[in-house]
C-alpha cells in the first residue's frame, strides 16, 4: 500500500538525546535496517546497546574540528530514523562519509529524501573544510551475490540520486554481513553541487 508522501518541510534533524533511547530501540529493532548499515548498528536493538548508541552519538559543539556529526531524523512529533556523517582523516579529511537510516512504519514517504537533502545542505554549509561527501549503498541482490533475486537498484539509490549524489562505481564483494557476501554502490556529491534544501537541522 502507497503511503502519503510527507511535506519536506515538516522533517527535522536533531541532535541526539539519551530520551530518545526508546523510540531509537523500537525502530532500530529490526534486521533489515541492520542488513543495509555498518557493524556499530547493533542487531537485536536491545535498551543497553540503545543507551551505549547513544552515548557515542551525542554532538558536541565543534564545526571545525569535528569527527563525526549524528541527528536523529523526526517527521513532526515523531522521531523516523538517524542520519550520520562521519569525516575521514588525514589527506582525506574534506572527505566524509554519509549514513542514513529511516524506521519500517515510515517507511516510503519521502522522509529519508528530506533528510539526505538536509544533512547534505548542513554539511557544506556550516561544516568547516569539507569538499566531499560519499556513501556506500550496499547491494544483497542476484547482480552481486547470486543467491537472493531483485533488482540491484534500490530504494537508497534513488533517494541519494534524488539529492544530487552521482554514481562512481560499483565495490564487488566490498561487504559480509549475515555471513553474506555483498557489493556496495558508491554515491558522492561535491561542494560545487550542494542542493538547496528547505529541511531544518538543528545543531548543537
Amino acid at each position: 500500500m502507497a503511503h502519503k508522501r510527507v511535506n519536506p518541510a515538516d522533517v527535522t534533524l536533531r541532535p541526539w538525546a539519551l530520551s530518545d533511547a526508546e523510540a531509537l530501540m523500537r525502530l532500530g529493532d529490526d534486521r533489515d535496517i541492520w542488513l543495509n548499515l555498518r557493524d556499530r548498528f547493533p542487531h537485536p536493538f536491545t535498551a543497553p546497546a540503545a543507551d551505549l548508541w547513544l552515548a557515542e552519538h551525542i554532538n558536541d559543539h565543534d564545526v571545525m574540528n569535528w569527527s563525526q556529526k549524528s541527528f536523529a531524523i523526526w517527521w513532526r512529533d515523531e522521531l523516523t530514523g538517524g542520519v550520520l556523517l562521519k569525516r575521514r582523516e588525514n589527506v582525506h579529511r574534506i572527505c566524509a562519509d554519509l549514513t542514513f537510516w529511516v524506521g519500517r512504519p515510515f517507511w516510503g514517504r519521502g522522509i529519508a529524501r528530506a533528510a539526505v537533502r538536509a544533512a547534505t545542505a548542513y554539511a557544506f554549509d556550516i561544516l568547516l573544510g569539507l569538499e566531499r561527501i560519499q556513501t556506500f549503498v550496499f547491494d544483497w541482490t542476484a547482480e552481486s551475490t547470486g543467491v537472493s533475486e531483485g533488482p540491484g537498484y534500490t530504494e537508497a539509490a534513488r533517494v541519494l540520486e534524488n539529492a544530487g549524489y552521482m554514481l562512481e562505481g560499483r565495490l564487488r564483494h566490498y561487504a559480509l554481513k549475515g555471513g553474506q557476501y555483498g557489493d556496495a554502490l558508491l554515491y558522492a556529491r561535491l561542494r560545487s553541487a550542494s542542493p538547496p534544501s528547505t529541511v531544518r537541522a538543528r545543531p548543537r
